[in-house]
């Protein structure tokens, strides 16, 4: 169980869902932990799910994903777990949860950027409804605006204003 449970953190932090599909094959009921609530099979594989979503949650922000992103597909799935009502759709969740956390960190890892990009899409992630201001930006990460806006486009192939346009 450890060791499939450490494949799939693996799977989702590099974005692998190739992998993580073919961990699911294999596990079977290897999350089913109904006999720790007789007669409730329903809250216990909800009870899974959870703890489930907030493995891959830390999983994906290991994989460099801004943790706003993580925050709301988290709560999605947590939103979904306790309103469906059904063991199959619960078991379908679970299917396609770990999918989704891979998609996410190929979209959206943070990993080959240096840490002041880093910390400017994560700015960006966190300020995208705010009108954006290139001086604001670099006086808040301790720059000079060129000295961000150059190695910005280098790294991620964007400006910052194309980049934030996108994220809207």
């Amino acid at each position: 169980r450890y060791k499939i449970n450490n494949d799939m953190i693996h799977a989702i932090e590099t974005g692998d869902a190739e992998s993580l599909e073919m961990l699911n094959k294999k596990i079977g009921n290897l999350f089913d932990f109904s006999s720790r609530f007789p007669n409730k099979p329903l809250r216990a594989i909800k009870n899974s799910l959870i703890i489930l979503n907030t493995t891959f949650r830390l999983a994906a922000e290991r994989g460099g994903v801004p943790p706003i992103l993580l925050h709301y597909l988290s709560e999605k799935f947590a939103i979904s777990i306790e309103r469906i009502n059904s063991v199959h759709s619960l078991n379908k969740l679970q299917e396609t949860m770990g999918i989704e956390y891979c998609h996410l960190v190929r979209q959206n890892q943070l990993n080959g950027f240096s840490m002041l990009i880093k910390e400017a899409v994560r700015y960006f992630h966190s300020h995208f409804t705010e009108p954006f201001d290139a001086v604001e930006l670099a006086d808040e990460l301790g720059v000079h605006p060129s000295h961000l806006a150059r190695p910005f486009k280098k790294e991620t192939g964007s400006t910052m204003s194309h980049f934030v346009h996108q994220l809207r």
